[in-house]
């Protein structure tokens, strides 16, 4: 997506809407929390055949 030019943010702001906004206005986003669900696919992914 670098390549395109496309920048990627990954925050915890639930409100697509306001994230935006924020990020235009230059405001700092709240950082994503913890996510079991990913620890989870990590998991799987670590012992599936691939």
């Amino acid at each position: 997506m670098a390549k395109q030019g496309v920048d990627l943010l990954l925050t915890g702001e639930p409100d697509a809407d306001r994230a935006l906004r924020s990020v235009l206005s230059g405001e700092v986003l709240p950082d994503p929390g913890f996510d079991p669900s990913m620890l989870l696919c990590r998991l799987r992914d670590l012992f599936s055949k691939h």
